[in-house]
C-alpha cells in the first residue's frame, strides 16, 4: 500500500509477492513457526490479491498513526487497521484487514454495521476523532476491498455510549459481564484477555 501511494499506480501482484516475502523473511519468529509454510502461501496469496484491488486514489497526504489515545481516559489505544492516512481534499482513509469472506450479501454495496460488529470498534474510535472518516475492509478470501457502511446516527451514538462505558469501566478496573459456556467457548474473540478467563 505505501509503495502503490509512493509510485501513484496499483502494484502488480508479482510486486506484492515480492514485498510480502521480504517483510516474513525479517520476522525469524514466522520462519520458524511450524506452520510457516502454510501460513507463508496464504500471505502470498492475500498480498497478490490486495495489490489487484487496491489503488492509491485518493493519493495520501499525511500518514497517521495507529496509535491513539483514548478521548475519557488518555489510555493509549492500538487499532487493529492495515493504514491510516489523510487524503488530499480531507477525509481521512482507514482499511481494516479480514481474512475470512465477505460476499455472504451479494446485494450489499459493502459491509453493513450489523454484520461487522465485532470488527467494527477502530472505526467508531475514529470516527469521533476524524468525522469525515471513509472506512474500507480487505477480505483476504474475496480478494476485494470492501467499503464499510456507516448506520443510522442513532445507532452510532448508542455504540458511542457503549464503547465510553467500557473504557470507564476498564479505567476503574471493573469488569462486569455477564458469562455464558456457549458464548465464551464459541463465540469469543477476546478470550485470551478476558479477565475472567485468566482467573481460571
Amino acid at each position: 500500500m505505501l509503495q502503490a501511494q509512493a509510485r501513484g499506480r496499483p502494484l502488480d501482484p508479482a510486486e506484492g509477492r515480492t514485498l510480502f516475502i521480504t517483510d516474513w523473511a525479517a520476522h525469524p519468529a514466522a520462519s520458524s513457526h511450524p506452520h510457516h509454510l502454510l501460513y507463508a502461501a496464504i500471505g502470498e496469496q492475500y498480498a497478490e490479491r490486495f495489490t489487484l484491488a487496491y489503488a492509491p486514489q485518493p493519493r495520501a497526504e499525511t500518514f497517521l498513526d495507529l496509535q491513539v489515545c483514548e478521548q475519557q481516559t488518555g489510555f493509549p489505544l492500538r487499532l487493529e487497521l492495515v493504514t491510516l492516512y489523510q487524503a488530499a481534499g480531507g477525509d481521512v482513509v482507514s482499511i481494516a484487514f479480514r481474512p475470512e469472506s465477505l460476499a455472504d450479501k451479494p446485494n450489499a454495496p459493502g459491509v453493513r454495521w450489523g454484520d461487522f460488529r465485532a470488527h467494527r470498534t477502530p472505526f467508531v474510535v475514529l470516527k469521533r476523532l476524524y468525522p469525515t472518516l471513509r472506512p474500507y475492509v480487505f477480505s483476504g478470501e474475496d480478494g476485494i476491498l470492501y467499503p464499510f457502511l456507516w448506520p443510522a446516527a442513532r445507532y452510532l451514538e448508542e455504540e458511542n455510549r457503549t464503547l465510553g462505558q467500557r473504557v470507564d469501566a476498564f479505567a476503574r478496573g471493573v469488569f462486569i459481564q455477564q458469562v455464558r459456556e456457549w458464548d465464551c467457548d464459541n463465540r469469543c474473540d477476546c478470550r485470551l484477555a478476558c479477565p475472567y478467563w485468566m482467573r481460571q
